[in-house]
């Protein structure tokens, strides 16, 4: 399953790199809207909304199956990383703690980009207390999967948080061409998003196996 995930991953990656060379060639007008990765209405993103929503729906599964609080803390988590992700709801975020903070210039970073850390420090706390609170309320098998899929969400925000400011510098350095470090750096960040996306989802259901095989035994 690993594999055949991973596959469609590079395979959008690969589409997203063709475009770009032939846009770059002058053999298409643009980069189609469904083949960039790094808008959110590609086909690479829709698949990217599809593994939070199917991770959420696990996660309900599994509380439903076994009453750990912390299952329905991860399955509120993804749920979440849906809603953000479909509606760019840290982006808009970003942009309005920006301009209430007052932040202070940084580059030629706007308002969205300098506001967005802060956007990811409030929203992550959230996700922590809610994690945090379903661990405490949870067995120490149900722990310790937690703690595996903490690890997988630190991954998720080098990529989603880390790489995305540095990308975000990078394209906005005045006087100097930096377009194919910000494309690189847009396939890592995005190409790196649905790998983690990938590894969470086969965590998921190897552990639905293996907890199916623990009540079978």
């Amino acid at each position: 399953m690993l594999y055949w995930l991973l596959g469609i991953d590079v395979s959008f990656v690969l589409l997203n790199i063709f475009a770009q060379g032939a846009f770059q060639l002058d053999l298409i007008a643009h980069v189609p809207v469904l083949l960039d990765i790094e808008h959110h209405r590609s086909l690479a993103s829709f698949y990217l909304y599809l593994k939070w929503a199917a991770l959420s729906v696990f996660f309900c599964l599994f509380w439903i199956e076994n009453r750990q609080s912390v299952f329905l803390s991860l399955a509120v988590i993804f749920a979440g990383l849906f809603f953000d992700d479909a509606f760019e709801l840290h982006e808009y975020l970003g942009r309005v703690l920006a301009h209430a903070l007052s932040v202070p210039e940084f580059g030629n970073l706007i308002d969205q980009d300098r506001g967005e850390p802060i956007a990811w420090a409030a929203i992550g706390s959230v996700y922590l207390g809610i994690l945090l609170f379903g661990m405490y309320r949870s067995s120490a098998f149900a722990r310790e999967i937690a703690l595996l899929f903490v690890k997988l969400f630190l991954l998720l925000a080098f990529f989603g948080i880390v790489t995305d400011f540095i990308h975000a510098f990078v394209k906005r350095i005045p006087g100097v061409n930096t377009h194919a470090l910000s494309f690189g750096l847009g396939l890592i960040e995005d190409g790196g998003e649905m790998v983690v996306g990938s590894l969470m989802l086969v965590a998921a259901v190897l552990l639905h196996v293996r907890m199916k095989n623990a009540v079978l035994h």
